[in-house]
């Protein structure tokens, strides 16, 4: 349970900070107000995280994949999710 507990509170940690990072650095799209994109950015990461931990929780629980490798495979998954979701739902153009 300690373990779990770590990852999350490192992917929050780390996502947060990934996030708002590349949300500032980003162009933004002039077709949606400056909240909604926010929080359209927002909602994305927050499923992307909860995808991480869904995918960690299956492959090392019941798939009994090696940690590093189950990171490795989640998040090359996580992030193909992420550009296609921010791509087609968040930064349109």
């Amino acid at each position: 349970m300690d373990t779990l507990l770590f990852l999350i509170m490192s992917e929050i940690s780390k996502n947060s900070l990934a996030n708002l990072v590349h949300f500032r650095l980003t162009t933004h799209s002039e077709r949606y107000s400056k909240k909604k994109e926010i929080l359209a950015f927002y909602i994305f990461s927050f499923m992307g995280f909860l995808l991480n931990v869904a995918l960690m929780f299956v492959l090392t629980e019941y798939l009994l994949i090696w940690y590093v490798v189950a990171k490795t495979l989640v998040t090359m998954a996580v992030a193909v999710f992420n550009f296609i979701a921010r791509k087609n739902f968040v930064f349109l153009e």
